[in-house]
């Protein structure tokens, strides 16, 4: 077993993430295939609808703003607000 600081990795933890990223990596290779432009990656080919793009972006923004602001806490409430 391996320690990365607490973290104690088996050969059973690096058998299941080597599997996970053949199994992602595999999806990748066979979706590669049906998109032939950026406007089809980005657009999905237009068949998402926007409300869930939209969606899906402002997830993004809100956990980049948690992350921001747990990496360096506001020391009041007024400053929180007005990093958002």
């Amino acid at each position: 077993m391996l320690d990365f600081g607490g973290l104690r990795l088996a050969p059973v933890d690096y058998l299941i993430l080597s599997l996970y990223f053949v199994f992602v990596l595999s999806i990748g290779w066979i979706v590669k295939r049906r998109v032939a432009t950026s406007d089809d990656f980005l657009a999905s080919g237009r068949s998402v609808p926007v409300w869930i793009t939209s969606l899906a972006i402002l997830c993004v923004v809100g956990v980049v703003r948690t992350i921001k602001l747990r990496s360096n806490p506001p020391t009041s409430i007024s400053i929180a607000a007005s990093r958002c």
